[in-house]
């Protein structure tokens, strides 16, 4: 009886341990994922990013020479749930500053598609004054710009060094797997 009771203790032990070692990897690997999904995201960022400071250059020129933009801004998308499997504390505190700076972006993006929008509705329909168009332009040429400099100030280089600090955080995982 004696001789049962360690062989149940000593597979109680194991089955303990074998359970932590799962969670454990699982953890690590849902971590990586997250990562790995990170980086994607933040490259796409980048594109979009530019992709946008590039029209916003084009609707400021437009704006100068008494026109009407008709570019239309993409907001940048945030994967949901993603800082809930990233387990490391400095990139998450690193990713939630950037993404407060993304959310603040893609308001004034919005806020600017919404306003051109109004803009050409009015000035099709002859609600404005010549005076009121001008006066409005030159709001939009100026709400432009100021987006324009938030994302090449503050937007890009947030972008930039949060996916360098990811590809290093990566590079040293491919060394060190699941610590």
């Amino acid at each position: 009886i004696m001789k049962n009771k360690s062989v149940l203790f000593g597979v109680f032990i194991f089955s303990i341990f074998s359970f932590y070692i799962k969670k454990t990897r699982e953890r690590w690997i849902k971590h990586r994922n997250a990562i790995v999904s990170l980086e994607s995201l933040l490259n796409e960022h980048l594109d979009e990013l530019s992709g946008n400071e590039h029209l916003l250059n084009g609707s400021i020129e437009t704006y100068s020479k008494s026109g009407y933009s008709y570019n239309y801004y993409r907001e940048l998308q945030l994967k949901p749930n993603i800082d809930l499997d990233i387990g490391h504390l400095d990139l998450l505190n690193k990713y939630f500053y950037y993404k407060t700076t993304i959310n603040r972006i893609n308001h004034d993006l919005l806020m600017q598609n919404k306003a051109q929008e109004l803009l050409h509705q009015a000035a099709l329909s002859n609600n404005l004054t010549q005076d009121n168009l001008k006066i409005n332009r030159e709001h939009l040429m100026q709400n432009a710009s100021q987006i324009k400099k938030y994302i090449t100030k503050a937007a890009i280089p947030e972008a930039t060094d949060l996916l360098a600090y990811v590809r290093i955080l990566l590079s040293k995982e491919k060394e060190r797997p699941m610590q």
